[in-house]
C-alpha cells in the first residue's frame, strides 16, 4: 500500500504563496504593482525644473531623466497636470524591458502580500473598455479596517502604452 502525504501546510509554506506588492493611493483608488518592479519609493521635493519636464512627462532624479506615468489623467475628470507638491512620494519602478519610469502617488505607498488566488481577473469587456480600466488587469479584495478594500493590479505594459485621454476643453 503506497501513502501519499499531504503537502505541508507551515507558516512557512503559506508565506512563500504568497507575492508581494507595492499599493498606493491615487485619486480615489488604490493601484499596485509587484514589488519586483519597483526600484525605489522615495519622498521627492519638486522644483521648478520638475514642473517644466512634467508638462513634458519627464522628471529628472539625480542624473537620470525618466518617463511620469500620468495616471491621475485617467482618473480625474478635467485634469490639467500633476501637482507634485501635493504627490511628494514617487514611486521608480520598471517594465519588463528594464524600462525606468516613476508614478506620483497620494499618499504613502504601502506594502502588501497577497496569494495569487486573491486577484481576480478582470472580464474582457472591461479590461476592452476605453478608460482607466485598460490599464488594469486584475482586481483584489483586502481587508482595510472593519471591511474591504479593492485594489487594482496595474498591467505595466499596457499602461506604458496606452494614449492618455483627451482633455474636454471647457467652454469658454
Amino acid at each position: 500500500m503506497t501513502l501519499i502525504r499531504p503537502l505541508p501546510t507551515t507558516k512557512s509554506r503559506l508565506a512563500e504563496d504568497r507575492q508581494k506588492f507595492v499599493a498606493f493611493p491615487i485619486a480615489n483608488q488604490t493601484l499596485a504593482i509587484p514589488l519586483s518592479n519597483v526600484l525605489r519609493v522615495l519622498r521627492h521635493e519638486p522644483d521648478k525644473q520638475d514642473s517644466d519636464l512634467n508638462r513634458l512627462g519627464l522628471l529628472q532624479i539625480g542624473r537620470y531623466t525618466i518617463r511620469v506615468l500620468n495616471l491621475h489623467q485617467w482618473l480625474t475628470p478635467n485634469f490639467t497636470s500633476v501637482n507634485p507638491t501635493s504627490q511628494p512620494f514617487l514611486i521608480v519602478a520598471r517594465s519588463a524591458e528594464w524600462e525606468p519610469f516613476c508614478i506620483w502617488a497620494d499618499g504613502l505607498p504601502d506594502l502588501v502580500e497577497l496569494a495569487p488566488n486573491a486577484w481576480r481577473s478582470l472580464p474582457p469587456s472591461a479590461s476592452a473598455s476605453s478608460g482607466f480600466l485598460e490599464l488594469i488587469s486584475h482586481t483584489a479584495a483586502v481587508a482595510y479596517g472593519e471591511g474591504n478594500k479593492t485594489v487594482f493590479l496595474l498591467d505595466i505594459p499596457r499602461a506604458l502604452n496606452a494614449r492618455a485621454p483627451e482633455i474636454m476643453a471647457l467652454p469658454s
